[in-house]
């Protein structure tokens, strides 16, 4: 705002420039010339100044129209990035181990691991341009609008190429999974056979679900549990053979695995977005729950009408539950919760003891859960609560994700047909792209800065 402000007094005085200019009473040519320049640069910068929130909104509007999504541009460049850096460090530990035994084919591995390491750094280089353009558009639009109002344009051709970088960047960079998938359509499938997939884990009501575990069961084999990112992410990888299969998707907490909206469905087919051959995202669902967190879950039986005003802190949980039937609710949490009292519109549970119904492990961490019964109607439920310790919270799970799938589905020919895409799709198609962008943003930098302009004054 403030540079806005700066490039709004500037453009005032280069209009006065540009008057004084314009009745001096010198009869030269070259400077007179500066006079009628000077004031449609002063309207100029003025109209872009005041209207930089509207250009802004038209880019945006201009890249959700082309497909472009932040999220899934973030999500899917750093599933990459966490793929690269699993064969980087493999690669490594297979290529240290070697070396003593035969130091030629160890060369080798370093050739292959210079590659996935160039693929790296280009993937970190479109992530962090990413980073840059999505928090700072406004902040580096503003600062080129205010480098093109200094007088008699000494910045104006920077300042122009700023405010392209900003708007080219901003629509279209989330494209560039679009962009890969499209160079990729033509070649055979020789990548490496994993699928990502990603997305969104809400519950039943609708709100998002901020921690967890994700597990997939296919045919008789259980893929997981995949801890969620932070802020309720979901990121799994899965054998693309499996993509095609009757799949179930549960949500692995606290001895309980809970259903979703994907039971008995090929994952392939739910893909609301499909980035690359290789990356699907599917919003999860999560029947019955209510809460998660740090081991401690509520989820109720049968579903009420709504669940509001949840409020949780170190100690307490409350909520507010209408149902128009008899229903329960389930309290589980694991053994380092001391669950102290349950109380619904404010009458306590009598013996909290005796609503223990089971008790389960979570795979290392042991754990009971409460059935609390819950009679039709409107109703102030607040459970309190004190955790012994911070520790034992939620299962060890390192060993059993991603590690397995990794181990089980990468052969050498795969390694090799994932390092020769990895020369294409990272290494050439992020610079071929950001080529492009750059074109376009020197174009629209030309289009600002010098060759087309608002004629006031003739």
């Amino acid at each position: 705002m403030t540079l806005l402000i700066v490039a709004f007094y500037l453009a005032i005085l280069t209009f006065y420039l540009g008057v004084l200019v314009y009745a001096l009473p010198i009869p030269i040519s070259g400077l007179k010339r500066w006079g009628p320049r000077l004031i449609n640069d002063a309207f100029f910068i003025a109209t872009l100044a005041s209207s930089i929130e509207l250009i802004i909104s038209v880019a945006d509007y201009i890249r959700m129209s082309l497909g472009g999504d932040w999220n899934d541009f973030f999500y899917s460049i750093r599933g990459l990035l966490f793929l690269r850096s699993l064969f980087i460090l493999a690669l490594s530990s297979i290529s240290s181990t070697i070396s003593r035994i035969l130091p030629g084919f160890s060369r080798i591995m370093s050739v292959g691991l210079n590659i996935l390491i160039a693929s790296l750094y280009s993937l970190t280089l479109i992530y962090f341009l990413g980073m840059i353009v999505y928090y700072s558009i406004a902040t580096i639009a503003s600062l080129g609008i205010t480098l093109m109002a200094i007088p008699f344009r000494v910045a104006r051709n920077a300042g122009a190429f700023l405010l392209s970088f900003a708007l080219v960047f901003y629509i279209a960079l989330p494209l560039y999974p679009h962009f890969v998938l499209l160079l990729t359509t033509p070649l055979p499938r020789t990548t490496l056979n994993l699928a990502i997939v990603y997305g969104d884990v809400t519950n039943f009501l609708g709100y998002k679900i901020s921690s967890g575990y994700i597990g997939v069961k296919i045919g008789e084999e259980y893929i997981g549990p995949a801890k969620l990112e932070p802020g309720g992410r979901m990121f799994i990888f899965i054998p693309r053979d499996y993509m095609d299969e009757q799949a179930i998707v549960y949500f692995d907490v606290t001895g309980h695995r809970f259903y979703t909206n994907v039971s008995g469905t090929p994952l392939s087919n739910l893909c609301t977005t499909r980035l690359t051959a290789y990356m699907c995202q599917i919003n999860i669902e999560v029947k019955g729950l209510i809460y998660y967190s740090n081991g401690i879950a509520l989820h109720v039986h049968p579903p009420p009408l709504s669940v509001e005003n949840i409020i949780e802190n170190s100690s307490s949980i409350s909520l507010t539950l209408t149902s128009d039937t008899d229903t329960k609710l389930y309290v589980s949490a694991v053994e380092s919760y001391s669950i102290n009292s349950v109380l619904v519109d404010g009458i306590a549970i009598a013996n909290i003891d005796e609503c223990k119904a089971y008790e389960w492990n979570w795979y290392n961490v042991k754990g009971a859960t409460y059935i609390i019964p819950i009679p039709s109607g409107h109703h102030d439920i607040y459970i309190s609560f004190k955790i012994n310790s911070f520790e034992g919270l939620e299962p060890s799970v390192e060993n059993l994700y991603p590690g397995k799938i990794i181990q089980y589905n990468i052969s050498w020919i795969d390694a090799l047909n994932y390092l020769t895409s990895s020369i294409y799709l990272e290494i050439i198609s992020s610079i071929l792209y950001i080529s492009l962008l750059l074109s376009a943003t020197y174009g629209l930098s030309k289009l600002l800065g010098g060759g087309a302009k608002l004629r006031l004054i003739p």
